[in-house]
C-alpha cells in the first residue's frame, strides 16, 4: 500500500502500523523509539472555581423560603503532591521524531474547599397589616477532592541529540471525584402586627450531604528526557490537567430548606515531576 505514497507520507503510515503492532521495530535508528515503563515523584497545586446557588433558610412556623437562591463564587489555590506510574510505546518516524501512545496512573491528593458564612436579612408579607423580620446566618463548609488520575495520551517526541529527547503529550484524564457539603442555619425572626412587634422562637436547620461521580477531563503535558547508561532515562515533566466538577447537591430532595443548595465548578492542576524511565 505505501508504494503509491510519496516518501514522507509513507513513514507516517508505517508509524501508525508500527503502533498498531505495538511497535518497536524502529528502536535500532532511534535510540527513544520502544516499549517504555517508570515513575515520577513530584507536586504542585491545584486551583479551584466552585459556583455555589445557595438556598437560605428563612421561615415563619415552619415555612421554608426555599424561592430564593443566592449565588457565590470561590476560586482559590491549594498545593498537592503526586507519584506516578506510565507506560507506552513508541516507533521511530525518522532518526530524531517519534510517535507513540502513553498511559499514566498517578496519586494525587488534589481537593477545593468550601467555606461561605453568609448572613440574610430580608422581611416576609402577611397582607397589609403584618410582616415578619427575619435574620438566617448560615455556614456552609465542605470541600471537593481527587486521589488518582488515570490518562491515555499520544505522545510525540524530538530528539535534540541521540541522548536528549523532548516530548508533548494530550489526551483524556479520568477520576473519582468526591464531595462533601454540609449547610447549617439559624433564624431569628419577629412578627410586626397593629404596631407590636413580638420575637419569634429562633429556627434551627441543617442538612450534610456527600458523593462521588466519575469526572472526565483532559491533561497536557511537555518535558524532557535525558539517556542515562543504558537502559535508563532521566525525566522531567510539567502537566495541566482540567476536569469539570460535576454537579453536588444538598439535600437531594429539597426537603430542609424547601429547595437544594447546588455547587459545580472546575479543578486545575498544575504539576511538575521527576523520574526514571526503562527502555526495553
Amino acid at each position: 500500500m505505501t508504494a503509491f505514497l510519496p516518501t514522507q507520507y509513507s513513514r507516517i503510515v508505517c508509524a501508525i502500523l508500527g503502533l498498531l503492532r505495538f511497535g518497536s521495530a524502529d528502536a535500532a535508528d532511534n535510540p527513544f523509539a520502544g516499549w517504555h515503563i517508570g515513575g515520577t515523584i513530584g507536586g504542585g497545586y491545584v486551583a479551584r472555581q466552585i459556583d455555589l446557588n445557595l438556598i437560605p433558610f428563612h421561615s415563619n412556623a415552619g415555612i421554608n423560603g426555599g424561592n430564593l437562591s443566592v449565588p457565590f463564587r470561590q476560586s482559590g489555590s491549594t498545593g498537592t503532591p503526586s507519584l506516578g506510574f506510565f507506560g507506552g510505546g513508541s516507533v521511530g518516524i525518522t532518526d530524531r521524531l517519534t510517535l507513540g501512545l502513553e498511559g499514566d496512573w498517578n496519586w494525587q491528593h488534589s481537593q477545593a474547599a468550601i467555606q461561605l458564612s453568609p448572613t440574610l436579612s430580608g422581611q416576609q408579607r402577611s397582607g397589609t397589616a403584618s410582616f415578619i423580620d427575619y435574620t438566617s446566618t448560615n455556614n456552609v463548609s465542605g470541600r471537593v477532592w481527587l486521589d488518582w488520575i488515570a490518562t491515555v495520551k499520544l505522545r510525540v517526541g524530538y530528539n535534540l541529540n541521540p541522548n536528549i529527547q523532548i516530548f508533548a503529550s494530550a489526551g483524556p484524564a479520568v477520576t473519582q471525584m468526591r464531595s462533601a457539603l454540609s449547610h447549617s442555619a439559624v433564624v431569628t425572626s419577629e412578627v410586626f402586627f397593629l404596631g407590636t412587634r413580638t420575637p419569634l422562637p429562633t429556627r434551627l436547620a441543617s442538612a450534610s450531604f456527600s458523593d462521588r461521580k466519575t469526572a472526565i477531563g483532559f491533561r497536557l503535558t511537555g518535558g524532557a528526557e535525558y539517556r542515562l547508561a543504558s537502559p535508563l532515562s532521566l525525566r522531567g515533566e510539567v502537566a495541566f490537567t482540567r476536569f469539570h466538577v460535576p454537579a453536588i447537591t444538598n439535600p437531594p430532595d429539597g426537603s430542609v430548606f424547601g429547595g437544594s443548595d447546588d455547587a459545580a465548578g472546575s479543578l486545575s492542576l498544575i504539576t511538575a515531576a521527576i523520574g526514571l524511565v526503562y527502555r526495553f
